[in-house]
Order: structure tokens, then C-alpha cells, then sequence
């Protein structure tokens, strides 16, 4: 994604539930709600097709959604997908999506509304993981699993969207970690028209479906807000905790010395 400062880039994410944090906040901000840490590593993406770092991951998992997720103990439950079914040969998994999920308001929508999130996104986003134009190192959690042609390669077929609310995986065998995979955010479903309106800058334009907004990045700072609390929808309950966030990304002592 975008190139950082050598010495400072700032994001933010939001707090998972767990975490607490104190800080003063501005005059009109209630400084309970608002969270501020040191981020020791530089965050270089806000495309979850680029989640191969803590500081990259935090950040997505804020903005973005899958069809599970971890529940408290750990264990992949329902998220985006309200239900799921394994055949029972273990090689299809079948998901049927909720119909109250959208992703945020942005330009790339006519109108500048979210629009619905449908099946087909899903099986655009997984097709994008595997896409070498994308170049994702994701592309790992379906390669050599799912369903693939004579060459070894993913088969076309392997994601499918019968209808606008379910999705289907296809396996070339079982593989019990499967369901865990996709609580990856590699499996994050983003809108295609987010992805070809912003080309390889989507990773500095984040359009999601989590429970905050992208507000702004800008890499020469080393403080910046990125997520504002989405209004008018469902929020999860740990959100109602924060409004928004702020992270200060800063290498370290020997980074310093060696940049």
C-alpha cells in the first residue's frame, strides 16, 4: 500500500473489547471514548488483501467484515454470513448471508450511499485474492484447498453465488481448519467498485462494512485518525465503548538508527 515515513506513520483502529486506554481528548471529544497507543510497527495497508502484519491487521478489522468470525471462545460463529451448513462429505460449505448488512457510504455508490452487500461480492473478493494483477500474499488460505482445474489452479467454479444471498465453497477435499481460515481478514469482503474506482490507492481508500468509518490517513503525520463510529445501522456492542480512535505509529530506537 502506501510508503510510509521512515520514522512515523500514523492510523487507527478500533479497540478490541478487551483494551482500555486513558488519554486527554480535544475540547469537543469525551475523552472516555477516545483511544490513543504507540503502534511499534508501521502500518502499510488498509486493504485486507494486504493483512500480513499486526499493524495492517488491526486497522482491517476494524473497517471490514468476513462471512465468520472468532467468537469469545475463540471458536469461527456467524458475521456477515447469519448461518452456514458443511456438506457432509465436507467439501462444500454453503453460506446465507444477512440481509441488513451494507457496506459504508462512499462516492464509488451512486448517490454516496452504501449499498447491500450480495453474495457476488464475496466471490469477488476471493477471486481478487488469487488474482496475480492483485498480487495479495493471501492468496495462500484458498490455494491448494479449493476446488481446482486440470493445470492445479484454482477452478472458476470453486466460489459461486446462486443467488444474492448465498454463497458457496467448493473444496477439492476436506480440510477442517477451513471455517477458521476465513475468519482471516484476508476473507474480508470489500465492493468491486471501490477496488476499480481506486485501482492499487483502495488500500489508502478503504471502503468496508465494520463498525467505523475510514475518516483519514496522512502518512507524513505521525498522529492520525482513521475510523469515526458508524451511526444510523446495527452496531456490534463492544463500538458503543469509543466514537473513534487514534494511534501514533513510531519505529523503534535501533529502526531509527538504521533508516
Amino acid at each position: 500500500m502506501f510508503p510510509f515515513s521512515r520514522c512515523a506513520a500514523g492510523f487507527a483502529f478500533l479497540l478490541l473489547p478487551l483494551l482500555t486506554a486513558c488519554s486527554d481528548a480535544g475540547p469537543t471529544t469525551d475523552a472516555r471514548r477516545v483511544f490513543r497507543y504507540n503502534q511499534p510497527e508501521a502500518l502499510t495497508s488498509l486493504d485486507p488483501a494486504f493483512t500480513n502484519k499486526q499493524a495492517n491487521i488491526w486497522a482491517a478489522t476494524q473497517l471490514y467484515n468476513g462471512l465468520v468470525e472468532l467468537d469469545d471462545s475463540l471458536k469461527p460463529g456467524p458475521a456477515i454470513a447469519r448461518r452456514y451448513t458443511i456438506s457432509t462429505d465436507g467439501k462444500t460449505y454453503t453460506f446465507t448471508l444477512r440481509p441488513d448488512v451494507y457496506f459504508h457510504d462512499s462516492e464509488v455508490f451512486a448517490g454516496g450511499k452504501g449499498r447491500r452487500v450480495v453474495a457476488q461480492d464475496f466471490v469477488y473478493s476471493f477471486r481478487r485474492l488469487l488474482d496475480g494483477a492483485t498480487a495479495s500474499p493471501g492468496g495462500w488460505i484458498f490455494r491448494g484447498k479449493v476446488l481446482e482445474n486440470s493445470q492445479g489452479e484454482p477452478h472458476d467454479t470453486c466460489f459461486v453465488a446462486p443467488n444474492d444471498s448465498t454463497v458457496r465453497v467448493y473444496l477439492k477435499e476436506p480440510f477442517i481448519p477451513f471455517l477458521g481460515i476465513l475468519t482471516m481478514p484476508y476473507a474480508y469482503v470489500v465492493p468491486r467498485e471501490a477496488v476499480q474506482k481506486y485501482g492499487k490507492d483502495f488500500r489508502e481508500h478503504p471502503v468496508g462494512t465494520g463498525p467505523f468509518l475510514f475518516k483519514e490517513w496522512d502518512e507524513a503525520m505521525p498522529l492520525c485518525t482513521i475510523a469515526t463510529l458508524r451511526t444510523g445501522r446495527k452496531m456490534p456492542k463492544a463500538s458503543a465503548y469509543l466514537t473513534w480512535t487514534q494511534c501514533r505509529s513510531v519505529l523503534s530506537r535501533t529502526a531509527r538508527r538504521n533508516s
